[in-house]
Parts: structure tokens; sequence; C-alpha cells
């Protein structure tokens, strides 16, 4: 056998070889082959050229491939569905600026950003779903343009993740009755957090024959958030709950107040004394300020009495809360409890009842208000609110006459009663005037 005959043979043996191994690489792997029937996709049939495979499970569509980034080969997981109305990434992956729909899941909203429709979210979000979005979230996946993606590193992770991320995609197609699979959603779910974002989506975006049982049953849930948003969206039917609610000692300070607001005046100063009382002993201060205001508007005796309490508490808060009250909205019916504010403890809520009384204050203030000046005569500024006051109280008087108010206007903050006849006149000076 002569030299060039085994030259050739050589040569041939290595171009086969050489041709069978670059068939092999441009043939998908075994393990994709493997990771696709382990999670019953249907094969094309054809695989194409190259290393890449593509399958189907209705609804779905599934493909492997290999690509290039930056330089890098990874192979990319892509699953196509009618996930048009539904995208998700990692919260650490975009930031802040994105405005995602929240699940009220708080570990979910921790990691998670959703964004897309807010109906279907909620129907899609179960307790199951949302911590196998999670777990694909962990893995790095993204939902986006209708699309689960995943970059995979080892074909091995591919065998062993591809049938969970089939599963979790045929979760996120939607369902045809979004109304009832989100009042199905409500039943099994354990996080009132949820079932409340649940019962203000059916309210909001629902007809309410759609969603009347459903919101009905949330009346008698266990969460005094759920049955809120019932409350709100049945109206006067759930006017009894709201009540409840708004006199609660239990349900957060943030539901009462808006339980509160919406009942307008059919909460009505009994209960406001209700819940004044309950406030004051749970140190709720943002309910006392709105209970007080509502006192004080309602200029009822035992309104009045109510408030007087609240000025007299030995909580420095609540009293400033009733004494602030009392200077926006108080009438001469509170002159009474003006007057015992002079002695408070708490130099603030004397000057603001100063400041009322010549709001609301008439004659029989004057005399209080004198012997407030003759307190404080070594502060000036404390010292001319009264002066101020009583010119208030004069100006408001129909005209001066024996027994009545008059300012001496000759010097400063003179202010002197009968003044046609100045025999017996009360004058008030400033300090060094005379």
């Amino acid at each position: 056998m002569d030299l060039p005959f085994l030259v050739f043979v050589a040569a041939a043996a290595a171009v086969w070889s050489i041709q069978a191994v670059m068939n092999r690489l441009a043939r998908p792997p075994a393990a994709w082959f493997d990771a696709f029937r382990q999670a019953n996709i249907e094969l094309s049939a054809t695989p194409g050229p190259g290393r890449h495979l593509e399958g189907t499970r209705d609804p779905l569509r599934v493909s492997v491939a290999r690509e290039s980034s930056g330089g890098t080969w990874t192979t990319v997981v892509r699953i196509l569905g009618p996930f048009d109305q539904l995208s998700a990434t990692s919260r650490f992956q975009y930031g802040a600026e994105v405005r995602p729909v929240l699940t009220g899941d708080p570990e979910v909203d921790r990691s998670v950003l959703l964004y897309g429709d807010e109906r279907v979210i909620r129907a899609l979000c179960d307790p199951a779903t949302r911590r196998a979005l999670r777990s694909v979230i962990d893995m790095g996946v993204k939902i986006e343009n209708s699309q689960v993606v995943w970059h995979c590193t080892w074909d091995l992770e591919l065998k062993r993740r591809l049938a969970q991320l089939v599963d979790f995609s045929e979760r996120l197609v939607p369902p045809r009755d979004l109304a009832q699979r989100i009042a199905d959603n409500i039943v099994h779910e354990s996080l009132a957090s949820v079932r409340a974002l649940n019962v203000a989506t059916l309210v909001k975006h629902f007809e309410p024959w759609a969603t009347r049982s459903a919101v009905l049953a949330a009346l008698n849930d266990l969460s005094e958030k759920v049955r809120l948003e019932a409350a709100i969206a049945l109206g006067e039917e759930g006017h009894r709950c709201l009540l409840v609610i708004a006199l609660s000692q239990v349900a957060e300070q943030a539901d009462v107040l808006r339980a509160i607001a919406q009942l307008g005046d059919g909460f009505t100063p009994r209960h406001a004394r209700w819940a004044l009382r309950r406030a004051m002993s749970s140190q709720r201060l943002t309910t006392v300020k709105v209970c007080l205001e509502q006192l004080v508007r309602a200029d009822d005796a035992r309104s009045v009495s109510a408030v007087r309490a609240a000025l007299s508490s030995e909580r420095d808060a609540v009293a400033l809360a009733a004494s602030r009250a009392l200077k926006d909205g108080a009438t001469t019916q509170f002159e009474g409890t003006l007057i015992e504010a002079l002695t408070h403890r708490l130099v603030d809520v004397q000057r603001d009842a100063v400041v009322t009384l010549g709001r609301v204050g008439t004659v029989e203030s004057v005399a209080p208000l004198v012997d407030w000046v003759a307190h404080h005569a070594l502060d000036r500024f404390v010292r001319a609110d009264a002066p101020r006051a009583i010119a208030a109280i004069q100006s408001r008087l129909p005209g001066a006459s024996p027994g009545q108010l008059s300012i001496a206007g000759a010097e400063a903050g003179q202010v002197s009663l009968a003044a046609e006849d100045q025999r017996g006149a009360v004058s008030l000076e400033e300090p060094g005037s005379g």
C-alpha cells in the first residue's frame, strides 16, 4: 500500500471525525430532550437546525436555544402564552421608579414587581401562584412581552427546572371569568391584606350584579379591613358594619378614621362621645382629634361636657387636641369651658382659651380675662392677648353704654368697663406706662 493512499485515508477519516463532532454540536443536547419529556412538552415535527428546540403544551409554546450575549453563551428558555396583561420581574433589577400592582402579600411585594391589568393580577395571584412566582423570580425569570424568559447556565439545571417553569406558566393563563376567580380567591385566601385588595378590586372594576354575593359575604370577614371595603361598597347596607368599625378599639386607627369619614352624618354626636372615650383610653390621638372636632360642631350640652373632660385630661396631647378643636370651632356654648381653661396647667391651652374667648366670649368673659392678665403681668407677649380678646368682645356689642365694655384708646393696652362713667373703670396698662 503506497504512501499517497494512506495519506488519503487518514485525511478522509479526520474529515469524517470532524464532521461527526460538528453535527453532534449542532444538535440539541440529550438533556434538552429529557427536559421536554419530563415537562410533557410535545416536540415540533422536526427539531430546528442547530442548538434549538421547540415544542407545545397547549396553550403554551416552549423554545430552548443557545444564544450569545456579550460574548457569553447561555441557554435561553422562552415560553409564549396569553400573558400580555401581566409583567413581572425582580424588584432589585428595575428599582423603585416602576409603579407596581401590589398583591397585599408582603413577601411578594418586597421582592417582585408586578405590573399590568389589576383585575388579571388579582385573579391569578392566589396563594399557590404567589409562592411559585417568588420561586421563579428567584431563579432570574422575567415575564414580559407575553413571554416567560429564563437564562439557564447548565443543561442539567434546565432538565431539573423546565417542568416547574412550564407548570408556573400555565398558572398565568387568565381565566374567562375574572370576577368569579377573584371571589373564589377571597374565600381561600389566608392573608387579610390580600382579601381586602381583592374586595376593593371587585368593587372598583366590576358591575355590582357580578360581585354582590362576594361583597355581602365579606361583611362577615374576620378582618376589619375586609369588612370595611365591603361596607363602603354596600352603602346603606354596610352602615352598621361601618359603625362597628368606627367604635372599635382593636381596629387599626386608619380603618377607624376611614369608617368615620364614610359614615358622615351617620356618625352622630353620641357616637363621637363613645369613640372619644375609647380613643382617649387607647391613646389614639388622631381619632381623638376627629371626635373632638365633631363634638365642638355639635354644640349640645353633652358634647360640651365631653370636650371639657378631654380638656381636663392628664395627657397633654389630649388636652392640646381639645384646645385646638375649641380654637377652630367653638361657639358661645363653650364659654364656661373656655373660662375654666384660663387656669389650665398648660400655658398653650390658656393662650388658646384667651384667643377663642375673643372670638366667642361675652361680657361674662371680661373679668376672668382681667384676672388672667394679672397672673401674667411679667410676660408682655402673653399679656397682650387679653386686651385683643376684650377688644374683640367689645366690637360685637351693639354699642357702648354704662356697664358695657369700651376700649380706652388714649393709651395703648388700656381697656375699661363702664365707659361713660369712669368711676369703677377697669384698665389694663402696659408695665411702666404710668
